[in-house]
């Protein structure tokens, strides 16, 4: 399983002095329209405000979660189609203005999700 996390800041450093946070709420229940049989738990330690397990053609496609930070969500996939799909979900989530850049655990891959990118394009890329 690989691990990935997004972010509005390019690795391997962390701004948070962004003006944009991720309302939980409203990704949350994004997250339950799209991925309807999933489960969403709201948590109030472990650096995470929001877990997930998403329900991929009824099996689990990818675990993860909202860091407390409210600007970084990581997520552990397989397969890489599954973080395919979540990541271009997610650019369609935040605002175009908002830059975010996609990167595993030890920065050997870190791509700039560009608004509209197309999961073709997003595939290709990693």
């Amino acid at each position: 399983m690989s691990t990935f996390f997004i972010s509005p800041s390019k690795p391997p450093n962390l701004d948070e002095s962004m003006e944009y946070r991720i309302d939980p709420a409203e990704y949350a229940a994004r997250m339950r329209q799209r991925w309807p049989d999933s489960k969403l738990l709201e948590v109030k330690s472990g650096g995470y405000i929001l877990h997930w397990e998403l329900i991929q053609g009824g099996r689990l496609g990818l675990s993860g979660g909202l860091q407390s930070n409210r600007l970084v969500v990581s997520f552990g996939s397989s397969p890489r189609t599954d973080a395919i799909d979540f990541a271009h979900w997610h650019r369609g989530f935040v605002p175009a203005g908002i830059i975010l850049y996609l990167f595993d655990a030890n920065l050997e891959l870190v791509v700039e999700l560009t608004p509209g990118m197309d999961m073709q394009s997003l595939a290709s890329s990693i």
